[in-house]
């Protein structure tokens, strides 16, 4: 008489399940990219309207300061003028924008979504008993809804965008080296 041979243990994350988990991880990855190139293109515009206003407001500065020196003609006096409203306007811009604000929820937001999909990583590599995959999928769950309800908007532009559009939208930043690994073009040596 033979032993009958031992029972395969059941995967409790084939089928739906793994599927679900799968769809959620890469929901949560395109989250997680999609917030990142937002914040970086809400920081560059913070940037921009800054140095702008700074450096306009200084060229004014300087145009008063020789207005001041000497009669100067009506040409840079009007030169000044328009010099010194687009420095009100881009100052302006920068303070109602809130662009380094706005920056600063899509950077929370990437983080968040980056978080999830690690823990659906740890769920798929050591997946838990067949008991507990209600109460995992769950936390999963709420934690993907609590980071929806709090994460501003991705403008549409960046949400659509393929993988090789997404340098065309954003600009150079620490995101650069993971794009560079999934092209196949890094730059380390």
């Amino acid at each position: 008489m033979t032993d009958p041979a031992p029972a395969q243990p059941i995967d409790p994350l084939s089928g739906p399940v793994g599927t679900l988990l799968d769809e959620w991880r890469a929901m949560a990855l395109k989250a997680a990219g999609r917030h990142s190139t937002a914040c970086d293109r809400y920081a560059h515009l913070d940037s921009l309207y800054g140095i702008g206003s700074t450096v306009l407001t200084a060229v004014v500065g300087s145009t008063i300061f020789v207005t001041l020196q000497k009669t100067a003609s009506e040409t840079i006096r009007i030169i000044a003028g328009l010099v010194a409203a687009t420095a009100a306007v881009a100052s302006g811009i920068q303070t109602a924008a809130k662009y380094s604000q706005l920056s600063e929820r899509y950077r929370q937001a990437s983080r968040h979504y980056a978080s999830v999909a690690r823990r659906i990583d740890e769920v798929l590599a050591d997946p838990p008993a067949p008991s507990q995959i209600a109460t995992v999928l769950d936390q999963l769950r709420k934690s993907l809804d609590e980071v929806g309800a709090l994460a501003p908007n991705v403008p549409p532009r960046i949400w659509k965008a393929g993988p090789d559009e997404l340098h065309r939208i954003s600009f150079p930043s620490h995101h650069d080296a993971v794009r560079d690994e999934e092209g196949g073009t890094s730059n380390e040596s």
